[in-house]
């Protein structure tokens, strides 16, 4: 401990003075305490003892490097000013980093960082900077030495020294100061002036938004204003529980997408807001007219989508007229014909459910840093099942327990899912249906069922997961019996399930086993898990894969403890469960007793619905032949389900038209999207998949591609089976070669 409080004391002082505010912030935030403290009480022995603690967690330790103006205060507007001039370089060392500046210039730094996989100098300023000053310079600082631009935003936080890098735990990798000089001492003018006059870089300047929506006429109406206009039309908006963040969407869309003004996207977003939104944000007095302002300014700073994307769409705009107002004139819409582009699926009119189940997905949305909302969604599904597990069933003894795996990229919140269930059941005393992380085996399943027949499994990872059961299956029956005993848990739900004699346990019959998973993972680790067996073995047509999202809206959690409200909405099922059960509460209900639970009956037009859907999914199935088939055939059986627990979340008392409706096209929706995914990724065999990779690789190129290039991305294969490949590949006629040069290149048939 000694040594991270040397390394400590001697950054506080080049980077603040011991009364500046900073924000203590480790990451990810389930592992450690975030906190404003005056810089000298980071020296506290007792916070330094639960920083080290917080770190051997998992938690990476960051602060950040410009005081705060006020407690709680974490974003740009929060910063008035510093006292130091920064650079973070990524994956070089400091000695390549420091030669790096020298070269272009700089003096010597007064501080120099290396955080394990890079490195941040410092240059120690001899005043009190304003942010002003700041702004712009800091990232015409960082473009002139080539460091990295995107660490240059006023509410940077930063790697403290001395603690571990965790972003990978196998590698032991610390963040140490390389020296510290802090007589090291320069004035803001001094590095200003090692960036030429002459050297420019594309800043957004600082944002000042009208006060007012713009009167529309026809020197501003132009066509992309139409465009973006009618596109946001189709958009939904929200209630109190998430229309902050559908707007921030509808924001970004306009300055991005369709690269509009701040005056045209306010007028816009204004009137989508009094449409869509219930009640409208612009009316809500605790905002005092300004947060539509907020979310345009929020979404030009922070939004991650490719600027003018939707202006990329062909469109016949030349007999335009445009129209004088918005539409309270009684002139006709202009028509643009648009090249036929097929709509992408998406869950958005899935993702306000109401009820219970939108209080969950508000809590897990609003406590994250990355918003993941249709993994939250899909995490929300399953968790609530789990609680109505063996209480709650419809007319034809449907069940509520699912199957969800969600997949998202690496560094985009996916795990923000999996950590707010588990704060949600301990807050409602139900930790005890929170089961393993994973099994290793048949048996491991069985034996955590037979003590908890209402068992909820969240898998962090979980392409890992399967990926280890297809690999361990090869060798030994223990890895096939998790996915057996996965299935018929799925099916026994709504009757008893009798555990196969084994040695080590005593059988016991388990009356309505309620066993629900949510896995998150990447989608590159699932699919490597998978193989086509997962579809004709059942596994997959009673699973969920939901995509979230590869760029998700960024913001600061506005929460932390879970909400009254929804401790209560969960409890209120503990009572129903006292009811059809006798005294106890939700997690009470023993293997033993054979529950009656509440019956949830389908109205009249429920069934008639069922009954089509069934018939007319059932066909598409027939028409698309196996493997899909199988998907196709149990959308109902799993909507279904979904509908139940819906109605469960409005507390109906009965399966009305809506939850059913909800249910049942959610499902197909994720189906569909399903399909999609698996037939780019899904395979017999790794030969196979190996195939599929080198034939994309040489597909996307678009041009001829030499035979280097491909083993440079094709790394993981041996010589001889990325040769056997190719000319697989060449005599199945998917690919040919061309002279290049003097060398030959491969090119897509």
């Amino acid at each position: 401990m000694k040594d991270i409080r040397e390394a400590l004391e001697k950054y506080i002082h080049v980077a603040w003075s011991d009364e500046d505010i900073i924000e203590l912030r480790p990451l990810p935030h389930e592992k450690g305490t975030r906190e404003w403290i005056k810089a000298i009480e980071l020296l506290d022995t007792e916070r330094i003892e639960r920083l080290i603690a917080e770190n051997k967690a998992g938690a990476n330790i960051y602060a950040g490097i410009l005081p705060r103006e006020r407690i709680g205060g974490g974003h740009a507007a929060d910063v008035k000013g510093g006292r130091v001039v920064w650079v973070d370089y990524d994956h070089i060392s400091p000695e390549e980093a420091i030669t790096k500046a020298d070269s272009k210039g700089c003096p010597p730094p007064s501080m120099v960082v290396n955080t394990g996989h890079g490195a941040h100098l410092f240059w120690k300023l001899d005043r009190y900077t304003a942010a002003e000053e700041f702004n712009i310079f800091l990232k015409r600082f960082a473009t002139f030495i080539e460091a990295d631009t995107a660490s240059t935003d006023l509410s940077r936080i930063l790697r403290l020294p001395g603690f571990q890098n965790t972003k990978d735990m196998a590698e032991e990798v610390y963040a140490s100061i390389v020296y510290a000089a802090d007589e090291c001492i320069y004035s803001i003018d001094e590095l200003k002036a090692i960036v030429p006059e002459d050297f420019y870089i594309k800043v957004e300047q600082p944002v000042k938004l009208p006060s007012k929506p713009i009167e529309w006429n026809d020197s501003i109406l132009n066509v992309e204003v139409v465009r973006a206009r009618k596109y946001v039309e189709e958009i939904e908006g929200s209630g109190t529980g998430g229309r902050n963040r559908q707007t921030y969407r509808v924001a970004a869309v306009l300055v991005t997408d369709f690269q509009l003004n701040d005056s045209e996207a306010l007028t816009i977003l204004a009137e989508w807001d009094l449409s869509r939104n219930d009640p409208p944000i612009q009316t809500d007095p605790k905002y005092k007219g300004k947060e539509l302002e907020r979310l345009i300014e929020s979404a030009r700073k922070y939004s991650k989508k490719e600027m003018g994307n939707k202006l990329k769409l062909e469109a016949d705009v030349e007999d335009i007229q445009l129209p004088t107002v918005f539409s309270n004139s009684p002139k006709p819409e202009p028509e643009i014909k648009q090249v036929e582009k097929k709509k992408e699926k998406t869950l958005d009119k899935f993702l306000h459910p109401g009820g219970t189940l939108e209080l969950i997905c508000k809590f897990l949305d609003d406590g994250a840093y990355s918003v993941q909302p249709e993994l939250s969604l899909g995490a929300a599904l399953v968790f609530f099942g789990v609680v109505l597990g063996r209480i709650v069933c419809d007319e034809q003894n449907t069940r509520t327990n699912l199957y969800v795996i969600g997949t998202a990229p690496s560094g985009t919140g996916k795990d923000r899912a999996l950590s707010g269930i588990s704060e949600i059941a301990i807050a409602c005393g139900l930790d005890r249906i929170l089961g393993p992380a994973g099994f290793r085996s048949g048996s491991a399943l069985l034996k955590t069922i037979t003590k908890q027949p209402r068992c909820l499994s969240l898998i962090d990872e979980a392409g890992i997961f399967f990926k280890g059961i297809q690999a361990a299956s090869r060798q030994s029956n223990h890895a096939i019996e998790i996915i057996k005993n996965m299935l018929e848990l799925y099916s026994k739900s709504g009757s008893v399930f009798i555990p196969p004699a084994a040695a080590g346990y005593e059988t016991k019959r388990i009356y309505q086993p309620c066993f629900g998973m949510y896995g998150c993972t990447v989608p590159e680790s699932l699919y490597s898990g998978l193989s086509k067996e997962a579809l004709t073995n059942g596994f997959l047509p009673r699973t969920l894969l939901i995509d979230g999202r590869d760029d998700p809206v960024e913001l600061e959690p506005t929460i932390i403890s879970v909400p009254n409200e929804l401790i209560r909405n969960i409890d209120y099922w503990g009572r129903v469960s006292m009811q059809q059960q006798g005294p106890g509460n939700v997690s009470d209900i023993k293997h033993e007793i054979c529950p009656e639970p509440l019956i949830y009956e389908h109205t009249v037009e429920v069934r008639e619905y069922y009954k089509s859907m069934r018939e007319e999914l059932s066909a598409k199935g027939k028409q698309v032949g196996e493997p899909w088939a199988t998907l196709w055939t149990r959308v109902v059986e799993r909507g279904k389900r979904v509908a139940l627990i819906h109605a469960c979340s409005l507390r109906s008392g009965v399966v009305t038209l809506e939850s059913a409706k909800y249910g049942i096209e959610f499902v197909q929706t994720v189906t569909e999207m399903m399909i999609k995914k698996l037939q780019d990724n899904l395979f017999e065999n790794e030969t196979e998949r190996n195939h599929q990779r080198i034939l994309k690789i040489i597909r996307a190129s678009g041009k001829p591609i030499l035979k280097r290039d491909i083993t440079r991305k094709t790394q993981y294969l041996k010589k001889f089976e990325r040769e056997s490949i190719i000319e697989s590949l060449l005599e199945s006629e998917q690919i040919n070669t061309v002279q290049v040069g003097k060398g030959i290149a491969f090119i897509a048939i």
